[in-house]
């Protein structure tokens, strides 16, 4: 089974108990009032946190996500962490800094991880981070890039992206083939009228990169467009006058020994909003093989279940 989904919606309740030195700040700061007191780099520091099913459904290797606060200074490493669950089991874990303080020091790191959660769980874990803190978190993932083309396999799932007419090009399990042809996308627009017959247009990427790569999940970004039309930009700064008329940019996430796949789809619209009428877009694939099933889901994790001889739009 391939599920394709959105990660589920978590709360972090932090409670940080390192205490650690204060080092020399200049007065006027102090003074001013306005200044964050700097830390020592902690050695060795703990934060707990809990993590909450919330849609009322058992779930098998979760995908979870959110950022941890760090006071100025403390964290300056953002792989100097090991992160276990409430049973005291090491579990791997991916992080990302998304913002820092001045001096570079970390300030939020989202983390990555997997949970096995039953419905409406409310579970348990502890970061703990600092210069004596090493993450030892081992991987299934592999990523293979070659010329306008990324490879990458979870160890359950197998996708490939390249620049083209797909968004996907190819999706194995097992090594064997579960699509018949490429998954590909189109919009359709109905000119002049809203009630005009809709034209169809394809979708197309024009570029593949790596967005986010560690042990627990890969982001894949694709940025393309639907259609050949091109719409001139009004500001006059820009160097290039014509952009696409329906942009699109799309994140897939892949996760370590996992078949689940989560997709961020954004369609940008440059289009003349007494002319150009939206009636629909997004991603097709025409049959499945090899396969019971695929799920699909959206934020709320309600889940569509489409046998293998179906085509999916």
């Amino acid at each position: 089974m391939l599920r394709i989904c959105s990660a589920i919606t978590l709360c972090f309740i932090i409670n940080i108990c390192a205490a650690v030195d204060r080092v020399p700040i200049d007065q006027r700061a102090i003074d001013s009032g306005l200044f964050i007191q700097i830390e020592q780099a902690v050695q060795k520091g703990r934060v707990q946190f809990t993590v909450t099913e919330p849609s009322g459904l058992t779930q098998t290797k979760a995908t979870v996500r959110g950022a941890i606060p760090f006071k100025r200074g403390e964290l300056v490493d953002s792989k100097a962490i090991q992160l276990s669950d409430d049973r005291g089991r090491s579990v791997p874990v991916q992080s990302k800094i998304t913002a820092v303080w001045p001096e570079q020091s970390i300030k939020f790191l989202c983390l990555d991880f997997m949970a096995d959660l039953k419905a409406n769980q409310k579970r348990t874990y502890t970061l703990t981070y600092g210069k004596q803190i090493k993450n030892k978190s081992k991987t299934t993932l592999k990523i293979n890039k070659s010329s306008g083309a990324i490879y990458v396999d979870t160890g359950a799932l197998a996708a490939q992206f390249k620049v083209g007419d797909a968004l996907i090009n190819k999706l194995k399990q097992n090594g064997k083939s579960i699509i018949e042809s490429p998954i590909t996308g189109r919009l359709l627009v109905s000119k002049g009228s809203p009630q005009a017959e809709p034209i169809s247009k394809a979708l197309h990427i024009d570029a593949v990169s790596i967005a986010e790569q560690g042990p627990v999940q890969a982001t894949i970004y694709l940025k393309g467009r639907y259609g050949e039309e091109l719409s001139a930009t009004p500001l006059k700064h820009q160097q290039v006058r014509k952009i696409p008329r329906y942009p699109l940019h799309i994140y897939i996430s892949m996760f370590a020994d996992s078949a689940r796949m989560e997709i961020a789809y954004t369609m940008g619209y440059n289009g003349d909003e007494h002319e150009d009428f939206i009636r629909a877009y997004g991603f097709e694939i025409d049959s499945v093989l090899n396969t019971s099933s695929f799920v699909f889901g959206d934020d709320n994790a309600q889940a569509v279940t489409v046998t293998a001889d179906k085509s999916l739009q």
